[in-house]
């Protein structure tokens, strides 16, 4: 398929307040709650936690099923890891499912004894192919539970909407997302399966560097978010790799927003790194592009597809970054 490319090059300056039209950077109608549960994948004989964050039921209101999105954490992340989106787009009625990825999550580096004996084991867990097999079908299975909550008493009985679904993560839950809708590893591929046909769309923040990896079946829309100031934590993908995967999926309607001043971490909703200063205007500017890719292609709001691709949303990005987007529709 030949790609229809638009690219917007805008020139580098500082993050700066602009009288454009924005697209829900505020908190939505809803309140938000969360549930925890710990999941068992008795195929696998592994447990799966999870924090679901959703929208409250107004008194009164009748339950409608609502779209789901079924995040996946980056390296030495948690269930409890990304509250900045969970709880945003939760907000403006989607489920948000945050799986952790037991083997690459939190437990890796806490007791690890110090920085260098940390990272040190944030490296042995990326490279475990153990890890990079068991992420995309912990989501998998995700997906499976949620007939699950949609059936059983609870807070989430008859809320949740099992046609719209998307996937997310940031970092190696970028990888996780990628995998899910479609990215096969050459050395793993035969361990991978069929491509789950579930998902509609992507957001993949912070995508790791496969270039050997084979994107040809990744056929849904999918928001890639970076910086150039995104080099790895840990090594490995320097701020210029992120947009292979971008460049070598051809599905319609994928975007890349490449920031000025993002580096890896401000993503992630926490600081652990570098300056702060830009973090709450690039944060801003997320919540606005990730929840008009959610309504564009869960929901299918035609208002939410012309702000994200017929101008308004690069003009709300100005001169913080740079936006290239491949055809929205064929």
């Amino acid at each position: 398929m030949r790609r229809s490319l638009l690219l917007v090059v805008l020139a580098v300056a500082p993050l700066v307040a602009q009288e454009v039209e924005t697209y829900r950077v505020e908190a939505g109608p809803a309140l938000t709650a969360t549930l925890e549960l710990d999941w068992h994948d008795a195929a696998r004989g592994r447990d799966v936690p999870v924090r679901v964050w959703y929208p409250v039921l107004a008194p009164g209101a009748e339950a409608e099923p609502c779209p789901v999105v079924v995040f996946s954490h980056g390296l030495g992340g948690s269930r409890y890891s990304y509250a900045v989106w969970g709880s945003h787009w939760a907000s403006w009625g989607y489920v948000v499912v945050m799986v952790q990825h037991l083997g690459s999550d939190d437990a890796i580096w806490r007791d690890a004894g110090g920085p260098a004996q940390a990272y040190a084991a944030l490296r042995r867990a990326a490279m475990q192919p153990a890890n990079l097999i068991a992420r995309p079908y912990d989501v998998a299975f995700a997906l499976d539970q949620l007939a699950v909550l949609n059936e059983n008493a609870g807070p989430l009985r008859g809320r949740i909407d099992q046609e719209r679904v998307g996937l997310a993560g940031h970092s190696f839950g970028a990888y996780t997302t990628l995998a899910g809708v479609g990215l096969r590893l050459p050395a793993l591929a035969a361990a991978m399966g069929p491509v789950d046909e579930r998902p509609r769309a992507a957001i993949a923040m912070c995508s790791p560097h496969f270039p050997r990896g084979d994107f040809s079946a990744v056929a849904v829309p999918v928001l890639h978010l970076t910086g150039e100031l995104d080099e790895s934590p840990i090594g490995g993908t320097g701020a210029d790799q992120r947009r292979t995967a971008f460049d070598r999926i051809t599905a319609a309607g994928g975007a890349l927003v490449d920031f000025v001043h993002a580096d890896h971490m401000v993503f992630s909703g926490q600081r652990r790194q570098g300056d702060a200063t830009h973090d709450q205007a690039i944060q801003d500017a997320c919540r606005q592009l990730t929840t008009a890719f959610w309504d564009c292609w869960l929901r299918d709001d035609e208002a939410a597809r012309a702000w994200l691709y017929d101008g308004p949303a690069a003009a709300m990005l100005g001169a913080s970054a740079r936006l290239e987007l491949t055809a929205a529709a064929e």
